[in-house]
């Protein structure tokens, strides 16, 4: 079955720490959208330049009727602000053009329509390395965005080696992660890596945990030093929670009750409590990743049916300076109304509702406080320094006299192997 998509990249502006803010028009119909390399449901969105990677961009709309969407694709610069550089020299192929993926779900008490893309395609190649991001919107309301996910495309033309420490000496020592790195360009020239050069560091991939701004402390040949002792430290933060919701007819890990009812199925996760006061424990985790899954069924982005899931967590008193919200990939890691939960005076506990489809998913909880509005993870999930985490570090280019940002390298360090 076919429709005709047409996805969007949109301005975006940046906050003062760098952080990309999404623009979305609210649309509570628009569920589970995901952009990944094809055939890693839990990769970061990244793809090297000319590789022949594909990225795999996709979201449901619970309805029984499709509509009709349309696409283009914008380059960003390292802040994910529109970049300077014309259509004609980022991408090759029509600057909008028409898709037609789309299905509808299968034997689903809860009815949506499944829409796909994939990045790049016959209809756009992209010709250059940087930050993109894509926006979905109606083709007879183009100003309206509907959904949208960033993307990045790197080129492989510098080394990174580096490692995640205990940050020893400092009053972070038990519960942060110091990251420490260099960059090594053997084969490419950097006239000037204080001007040149900008660098991202980013836990978990997430952008609201993000370490922007950083110059080299020392610059050898061929290679840029980064970090002194007590530099580049995040909150190392908490395994995440997890639970598992592939098979509606029994219990899975996380699951307290199982509600069917004609229309949909109601799950209740088991009563949450605070961890900020208990000791670490290791348990595997998807690093606040989510992945659809259905028991004994195949093609499970058309299979896997949506509940409506409840989350409850345990506080003697509701926090008087500051807010708790849910967060995890499956809702961006936003800190916004619809995310926020609420205290239930009765039975001593925040909560909050949520439609999600059949699969895996990690979250934890955030508290935000009335008075800088900063993000502290600490308050309720604690934060151990053993705890195990990604940081994706990435190195942009701008050369002299020229008008965007190369994304020329890129790794992944991760707590337990490097």
């Amino acid at each position: 079955m076919k429709t005709i998509i047409h996805i969007c990249l949109f301005l975006l502006y940046t906050s003062a720490n760098a952080q990309e803010v999404f623009k979305e028009i609210t649309n509570k119909n628009i569920q589970t959208s995901r952009i990944f390399v094809s055939g890693n449901e839990l990769s970061y969105p990244l793809i090297e330049l000319g590789s022949g990677q594909v990225l795999n961009f996709e979201f449901d709309e619970l309805t029984t009727d499709a509509k009709r969407y349309q696409y283009e694709i914008i380059h960003c610069n390292n802040l994910w602000q529109k970049s300077e550089v014309y259509k004609d020299e980022y991408a090759e192929g029509f600057d909008i053009s028409d898709i037609s993926e789309y299905d509808y779900s299968r034997s689903t008490r809860v009815p949506y329509v499944h829409y796909s893309i994939q990045i790049p395609n016959e209809d756009i190649q992209l010709k250059i390395s940087g930050n993109y991001v894509v926006r979905v919107f109606e083709s007879d309301n183009p100003e309206a965005t509907v959904v949208q996910k960033r993307f990045s495309v790197y080129e492989l033309l510098v080394g990174i080696k580096g490692e995640v420490i205990r940050p020893l000496g400092t009053e972070k020592n038990d519960f942060g992660q110091e990251i420490r790195f260099s960059v090594l360009h053997t084969d490419f020239q950097i006239d000037d890596p204080f001007s040149q050069i900008e660098v991202e560091i980013l836990q978990n991939g997430r952008s609201d945990q993000i370490i922007t701004g950083i110059k080299p402390v020392f610059v050898r040949d061929n290679e840029l030093v980064y970090g002194n002792a007590g530099e580049h430290i995040f909150q190392a933060g908490n395994e995440f929670r997890l639970f598992v919701m592939r098979d509606f007819r029994s219990f899975n890990m996380g699951v307290n009750q199982i509600i069917d009812t004609d229309s949909m199925y109601m799950v209740q996760l088991r009563l949450d409590e605070r961890r900020s006061s208990k000791k670490y424990f290791s348990q595997n985790d998807m690093n606040g990743k989510y992945t659809v899954y259905v028991d004994n069924e195949w093609e499970h982005h058309l299979t896997a049916d949506y509940a409506k899931v409840f989350f409850e967590l345990k506080v003697d008193n509701p926090f008087i300076d500051g807010k708790v919200y849910l967060l995890g990939a499956f809702n961006g890691w936003k800190i916004s109304d619809d995310n926020l939960m609420k205290y239930n005076f009765d039975l001593n506990i925040y909560e909050k509702q949520y439609y999600l489809k059949q699969g895996y998913y990690n979250y934890c909880y955030g508290f935000v406080s009335n008075y800088d509005n900063k993000l502290d993870v600490q308050k309720i999930e604690g934060s151990h320094y053993q705890t195990e985490n990604d940081y994706l570090i990435k190195i942009f280019y701008k050369g002299f006299g020229e008008r965007y940002y190369r994304l020329i390298g890129y790794k992944v360090l991760n707590t337990n192997t490097d």
